[in-house]
């Protein structure tokens, strides 16, 4: 897997920042629109990093990649 950059490592760091306080103040977003936000920009991120070349796919379309699937058990930490 790649290493983050700083400028990465700082910008996770402002969107997790973000994600905790909208939802800690519930009267602005609903904390299960936060999370599933959060979940959605990973997950654009870590297709981004693949750097995929993939003429011809519509957006919201499923992508199913082997590069992903062999970074699992990283991707989760075990």
């Amino acid at each position: 897997m790649l290493a983050l950059t700083k400028q990465q490592l700082e910008s996770a760091q402002e969107l997790a920042t973000v994600a905790i306080a909208a939802i800690k103040t519930s009267k602005r977003i609903h904390p299960g629109t936060v999370i599933a936000a959060t979940a959605r920009m990973a997950g654009t991120y870590l297709f981004r990093s693949f750097r995929l070349y993939l003429p011809g796919v519509l957006p919201g379309q499923a992508v199913l990649s082997d590069k992903a699937n062999a970074q699992y058990p990283i991707l989760i930490g075990s």
